[in-house]
Order: structure tokens, then sequence, then C-alpha cells
């Protein structure tokens, strides 16, 4: 049986160029949020984020590039073009990549923390909850959708 490709009904597309939107918008906010924190912090003014977005420039750039690559997505989307679920499935792919980095930088300071290193005596597990890592998980929904809905013919 050989499949002649993958189909979404339009309203589903719809749906998907909502939420490629959406997370688009978070990324590249919440990118843009944070490399300019990192500017403000090397040009010795204090930018007063959030602990859970502290200010980080490669972190915000890879952020910016993986909401551009769902904004990507948003105009095939909506034209009803089944090219831009590529896009969907691109950007969560890169996001939970991104995502499970900073897990597993998370992970490494835990073990470090555990053995006792004095660079991590006063270390705790929001110090690396960054951006980058609890944005990744609003993008699982779109990994299922994305593979639950398909039609292969």
């Amino acid at each position: 049986m050989a499949a002649s490709g993958i189909h979404y009904k339009d309203s589903t597309k719809k749906y998907m160029a909502i939420y490629c939107l959406i997370l688009g918008v978070i990324n590249i906010g919440i990118g843009m949020i944070q490399v300019i924190g990192d500017i403000m912090a090397i040009g010795g003014i204090d930018p007063r984020l959030p602990v859970i977005m502290p200010p980080d420039f490669f972190g915000g750039i890879c952020l910016i590039v993986i909401g551009l690559v769902f904004l990507l997505g948003v105009p095939p989307l909506l034209n009803k073009d089944d090219k831009g679920v590529a896009f969907l499935v691109g950007g969560v792919i890169l996001a939970l990549m991104l995502g499970i980095i900073y897990l597993m930088v998370m992970g490494s300071d835990g073990i470090m923390y555990l053995i006792g290193s004095e660079d991590f005596e006063t270390w705790v597990p929001l110090d690396d909850f960054v951006p980058a890592l609890w944005v990744s998980f609003f993008s699982i929904p779109g990994a299922f959708v994305a593979w639950k809905i398909r039609n292969i013919k």
C-alpha cells in the first residue's frame, strides 16, 4: 500500500495557522526580550527581567529563529497549502531540540550540585529554567496535532 501524500482538512489548516502564529509571536517576543536584556546588561544597564527570563543573547537568537520558522508556516496554511505543515513540524522539532539541550544543561548542573562542586553550592533548578526550556513545552501539542490528524491515502 503506497501513500500518495498527507492531506489536512482546510479548517484544520486554519487552526494550525493560528497555532503557528501564536508560537511564532511568543518565541520572537521572548527571544527579543532576552537579546535586548543581554545587550542592556553588557552596556551596564540592569534590565530588571524576571528570574525565569534571564538575559541570554544566543538563546534569544535561537528563539527568534524558531519563531520565524513558525511564522513562515502561517501564509501557506491560510492559503490551504499542505506545505505549511512542514514549517509547523520544523518549528516544533527545533523548539523541542533546543528545549532538550537546556534540559540536559539543567541535568548536568544538578549532577554538579549533587557531587558538591563549589561552583554549584547555591544552585537551584529554577536557575536553569530558561525560556527556551519552558517555551518548548508549548510546541508539544503541535507535534501531536500534525501527527494525529493526518489522512494518508
